[in-house]
C-alpha cells in the first residue's frame, strides 16, 4: 500500500509538478495457481487506497476483464473512462468521472451503513446476479450480507453475524461486479474494518 502511492509523489517531486496521475485498476483474472482466491483483489485494494493521495484518479475494470487474459482486450472501454476522468478533472466536464467509491462506513445496531461518493443519479445494485457483499465480525469468519441500497448509501447485514468489524465486496480473483452508479461504471471491490 505504500510503495504505487510513494512512487507517485517521487515523480511529483522530481517534476516539481503536482500533476494528476490515473490509472488502471488490474482486470480480473483466473489465476492458474489457487492462491486461496485472494491474490488480485489485495492489488487491487492497494491501488484503491492510493485514490487518497490527491488529484488521482482510477479506472476500474471489473465489468470488462477477461478472466482468462491477464491482459483484456477491450482497451476502447478502458480509454474512454480514462479520458472521462481527464474531462472532468482538467477540463471542467459535468459529468460522473468514475465509478462509486467508498469513503465513508459506520456500524448502527448490527448493519454496517456504507456511504460513497460518484453514484451520479444513484446507486444501481444488481440484486439478482450472485451477492458480492459478505461481512463479519472480529473473528474475519465471512457470511454473504443481505443488501439494502438506499440512494447514496448501502445497509449490510447477517442473521449470523453480531457486532460486525468487517466488509468486503467482490473480493475474489474473478468477480461478477454487482454495484454500479446510474452511469453504468463499476464499483471497486474493497476490504474495510470499522475503526
Amino acid at each position: 500500500t505504500n510503495l504505487f502511492p510513494g512512487m507517485i509523489e517521487d515523480w511529483r517531486n522530481k517534476w516539481k509538478n503536482q500533476f494528476p496521475f490515473y490509472f488502471v485498476q488490474i482486470a480480473p483474472f483466473r489465476y492458474k495457481i489457487d492462491k486461496k482466491n485472494s491474490e488480485s483483489q489485495k492489488l487491487r485494494e492497494a491501488q484503491r487506497q492510493t485514490l487518497k493521495l490527491p488529484k488521482t484518479g482510477m479506472v476500474v475494470t471489473l465489468d470488462i476483464g477477461d478472466f482468462d487474459n491477464i491482459h483484456p482486450a477491450n482497451k476502447q472501454d478502458v480509454g474512454k473512462r480514462l479520458a472521462r476522468l481527464a474531462l472532468v478533472n482538467d477540463y471542467g466536464f459535468k459529468l460522473t468521472p468514475l465509478g462509486p467509491i467508498l469513503n465513508k462506513s459506520e456500524v448502527i445496531n448490527n448493519s454496517i451503513k456504507l456511504e460513497f461518493d460518484h453514484v451520479g443519479s444513484g446507486l444501481v445494485y444488481l440484486a439478482d446476479e450472485i451477492n458480492q457483499f459478505e461481512i463479519a465480525n472480529s473473528n474475519m469468519k465471512y457470511f454473504k450480507a443481505n443488501v439494502l441500497v438506499k440512494k447514496n448509501s448501502i445497509f449490510v447485514s447477517s442473521d449470523f453475524v453480531e457486532n460486525p468489524k468487517y466488509v468486503r465486496y467482490a473480493w475474489s480473483d474473478i468477480p461478477k461486479p454487482t454495484l454500479f452508479n446510474g452511469d453504468r461504471l463499476p464499483s471497486s471491490s474493497f476490504l474495510i474494518e470499522i475503526k
